[in-house]
């Protein structure tokens, strides 16, 4: 029996690259039947909502969700978490992650959740942050501790993207408590949701082979006529 899954988008000021990366799910996804699916899209307080509108029309399935969310991929999980309880996997991306070849979702297990691999670490952001300012910020005041990771090189979970189970999801959000707030700490979290799965000892599945991430500056967005 398929598993069901949430699909949840984190949008701030959604271009093309949306409906692009929508259709793609539709198109590549695969080992499952599309019933036991739900898409969502949390809103990050945007300003730019033109791309909504075409959403709604070529996909009438699909939520859109305006809670003005501040606290960027972490606060879209979570509010996916807290309010749609009742799916198996949560499949957490950001509106420009597009996929480029088939991918069975049923793949994923507990304790084996897929992400975007990128290897790197703390030191590495180019923020300007010395190993104490990182030890002293606040979230690095979690309910698990990674200080000892501070000036190692792990997998990041880039681009805040991840396939996960909702048990594991459940232990993530446990363990970590304290959001992001700024851009600099989404950035942050990239480092966060790596430095997590290594301490927990996830065995990480690679989703690099199946995706392509939409640069900032090559989004195109929906003028209104």
């Amino acid at each position: 029996m398929d598993k069901s899954t949430l699909i949840v988008y984190s949008c701030y000021n959604p271009s093309i690259s949306l409906i692009d990366s929508i259709q793609s799910i539709y198109d590549k996804i695969e080992g499952y039947d599309i019933s036991v699916v739900k898409i969502i899209c949390v809103d990050n307080d945007s300003n730019i909502l033109t791309t909504y509108d075409v959403v709604k029309k070529q996909f009438p399935d699909v939520e859109i969700i305006f809670n003005k969310n501040k606290n960027y991929e972490w606060g879209a999980y979570k509010y996916a978490y807290d309010n749609f309880p009742h799916y198996d996997f949560y499949f957490c991306l950001q509106d420009t992650i597009i996929f480029q070849r088939p991918f069975n979702i049923n793949l994923v297990e507990d304790n084996s959740p897929y992400t975007i691999f990128h290897s790197g670490g703390f030191k590495n952001m180019g923020r300007g942050f010395s190993s104490q300012d990182l030890l002293n910020h606040r979230l690095f005041k979690q309910n698990i501790n990674f200080d000892d990771m501070v000036d190692e090189d792990f997998i990041l979970c880039q681009h805040n993207t991840l396939l996960i189970t909702r048990s594991d999801l459940s232990k993530l959000f446990e363990s970590l408590i304290s959001p992001p707030t700024n851009k600099i700490e989404t950035e942050m979290y990239e480092r966060i949701f790596g430095a997590y799965f290594d301490k927990t000892k996830h065995k990480r599945r690679v989703l690099n082979h199946y995706i392509k991430k939409i640069d900032r500056e090559d989004r195109i967005f929906i003028t209104k006529k």
